[in-house]
């Protein structure tokens, strides 16, 4: 699969591009980026790399089951789902006194 359809798969789980970005190590431009196919299939591999990663983490292949409407791989996603990395309220930094 090419990293346009890896960001999908994750973008239809219900990820933003904001938590793809900060879970994969990658900007949210550079996500935006590829999802909309802006680099073609020239992405790096490092890149690449963490966006596999990060969809094998988030993804299960069940067996052989396959969607019938769309011949697709169904996916099963796993019951723990990493938090809302990008509502996360940040301290406020302590005065310097």
């Amino acid at each position: 699969m090419d990293a346009k359809t890896l960001i999908q798969n994750l973008r239809s789980a219900g990820l933003r591009q904001q938590q793809i970005a900060s879970l994969a190590g990658l900007s949210q431009s550079y996500v935006c980026d590829l999802e909309k196919g802006r680099y073609g299939k020239r992405i790096g591999y490092d890149a690449y790399k963490k966006i596999n990663d990060l969809h094998l983490r988030y993804f299960t292949l069940v067996g052989e089951s396959k969607n019938s409407d769309t011949d697709m791989p169904v996916f099963a996603v796993p019951q723990v789902v990493a938090g809302n990395t990008a509502t996360k309220k940040r301290k406020k930094p302590a005065l310097l006194t």
